[in-house]
């Protein structure tokens, strides 16, 4: 019989929102690390919806952008979260919007736009024995 605390796992979908050649990072409100927006399929939402209306959702809600062109998959990062014990997936796709104004929510204090120069600069979030999400900027900024 499986150990009950290996059936718990998270799906999230974050998006590389490039412009101008550069990429959109955000500081999560209260830490000193920085991430791309984005978020996790609710259970809820499995049944009610498709993988990618949660995704629009989730980009709406931490950018207040609600029309933006889903580009293709640039990077997939598998772990465990820091503090938890609870293995997840992070898929990361290209997003484009060339003019909306960017509105944060509440959950992330400020955003910044980084060319692939400037990438390396940043401390981000992470999960444990898993790609840097450093890595995935990078190469979404190259693919562009």
């Amino acid at each position: 019989m499986a150990n009950k605390e290996h059936e718990k796992f998270t799906i999230s979908q974050w998006g590389a929102l490039i412009r101008d050649g550069k990429c959109l990072i955000m500081c999560a409100a209260g830490f000193d690390y920085w991430e791309l927006p984005g978020g996790r399929i609710e259970v809820e939402e499995l049944d009610s919806s498709t993988a990618e209306m949660a995704f629009r959702r989730e980009i709406q809600e931490e950018l207040g952008i609600s029309e933006f062109e889903m580009g293709r998959l640039v990077g997939c990062m598998i772990g465990y979260t820091m503090g938890h014990h609870t293995p997840t997936s992070r898929l990361i796709y290209i997003i484009k919007n060339d003019n909306a104004e960017i509105k944060l929510s509440h959950e992330h204090d400020e955003y910044r736009w980084v060319s692939l120069d400037e990438v390396d600069s940043y401390t981000y979030n992470i999960l444990k024995n898993s790609v840097p999400l450093s890595d995935i900027i990078k190469n979404a900024l190259s693919s562009n």
